[in-house]
Order: structure tokens, then C-alpha cells, then sequence
């Protein structure tokens, strides 16, 4: 079982080292420059199966194995020209009925929707979030 658990975060590592270079750590994301044709929905899926050994000395051996999986839900929708929508959802494990909210917020990278170049000299060097997000320290865990 050691083995093949080295062999496992092996893979894993070597998994993360060839996608290093694909990582992008910024503080901010660039802005929206895609054209808009129509209203374009985008979902996203994470699964996790942890595996987790302890060694202690407690009386009661802990033995290692898999904890309960855990997922996620991303949906992301382009509304209208530079206005974009993100819902970022943590799914419980099994015996847990809940699902949490960990981001959402509405984005827009002009205010063309009001009128047309309406604070546009402002909305060239800004993005406006609206909503619930983690703050975005450039690492990674709040795209």
C-alpha cells in the first residue's frame, strides 16, 4: 500500500510540475475583450477524493484511507457585452444535504448598458464586482 501511494503522489506531482507553466498568478484578471453575439453559459465541475493517513499514539489506531469526496460547481454566464456572472458552489459529501456558496458576484468591465461611453474614461483602467467574493490575494484560490 506505501508503494503504491508514493506512486500516486509521484504521478500527482509530476501532474502539477508539466502544468506549472499554464498557471497565471495575478492579482486582478484582465479585462473582457471577447465579442458578444448572445447570452453564453458556461459550468464547470471539481471532484476530490482525499486520501489521508495519521499516525498518532493514542491508544486506538488510526488507520489510512480515503475521506468522503467532495465536489464543486462553477457557473459562469456572459449576460451582455462586458458584464459576466460567476457562481462558485462547494457540494457537501455524501450524508450532507447542503451546498454552500463560497463566491458569486456580477462583473462588468464598462457601463454601456446605462448609455452608451457612459464613464468611460473611469471604466478603461477598472473592473466593477458586485456580490459575494473571497478577496483575491493573486494565489489562485478565487478566480
Amino acid at each position: 500500500m506505501k508503494r503504491f501511494t508514493n506512486i500516486i503522489l509521484s504521478v500527482a506531482v509530476c501532474a502539477s510540475l508539466a502544468n506549472a507553466e499554464k498557471i497565471k498568478h495575478v492579482f486582478e484578471s484582465e479585462k473582457d475583450t471577447s465579442g458578444f453575439d448572445k447570452v453564453e453559459f458556461n459550468f464547470n465541475g471539481d471532484l476530490t477524493f482525499t486520501y489521508q493517513g495519521l499516525s498518532d499514539n493514542y491508544s486506538d489506531p488510526i488507520k489510512s484511507g480515503l475521506s468522503l469526496p467532495t465536489a464543486n460547481l462553477d457557473i459562469n454566464a456572459k449576460i451582455m457585452s462586458d458584464f459576466n456572472v460567476k457562481l462558485e458552489t462547494m457540494l457537501s459529501p455524501h450524508h450532507h444535504h447542503e451546498t454552500f456558496v463560497k463566491c458569486g458576484y456580477a462583473s462588468m468591465d464598462n457601463l454601456d448598458f446605462v448609455y452608451k461611453g457612459f464613464a468611460k474614461d473611469f471604466m478603461d483602467h477598472a473592473t466593477i464586482k458586485v456580490g459575494v467574493n473571497d478577496i483575491n490575494y493573486g494565489d489562485g484560490t478565487c478566480t
